[in-house]
């Protein structure tokens, strides 16, 4: 929802700029409010794209835990019984670069 809600007024935004001759005359020369507004879109684009891959995130988690949720018929494991694999994946996000973070026990 947040990736797609900045994206469209990032686009807006460099439409808006691109659009008209007043504000940005060529695709590369913008006057100083076509260029605030360029700006804006860019940064916009960076946390819709950020917005999109939390999103991805998400929804990979929750298939990961749907799927290894033990069933409702499974015996519950004994005090004894040693911890069983486990991995977590955070998104890590910053100016320039973002990706994933991965860490797990076996």
């Amino acid at each position: 929802m947040v990736g797609t809600v900045f994206g469209l007024g990032a686009q807006s935004d460099y439409e808006q700029a691109i659009g008209d001759k007043g504000l940005c005359p060529t695709k590369t020369a913008c006057y100083p409010e076509g260029k605030r507004l360029v700006d804006g879109a860019s940064e916009k684009a960076t946390v819709s794209t950020i917005g999109f891959i939390a999103g991805g995130v998400a929804l990979a988690g929750g298939v990961v835990l749907f799927l290894t949720a033990p069933s409702e018929k499974a015996p519950a494991p004994a005090a004894d019984t040693p911890e069983t694999a486990s991995i977590t994946v955070v998104p890590v996000a910053g100016q320039g670069f973002g990706g994933l973070w991965a860490t797990g026990s076996f």
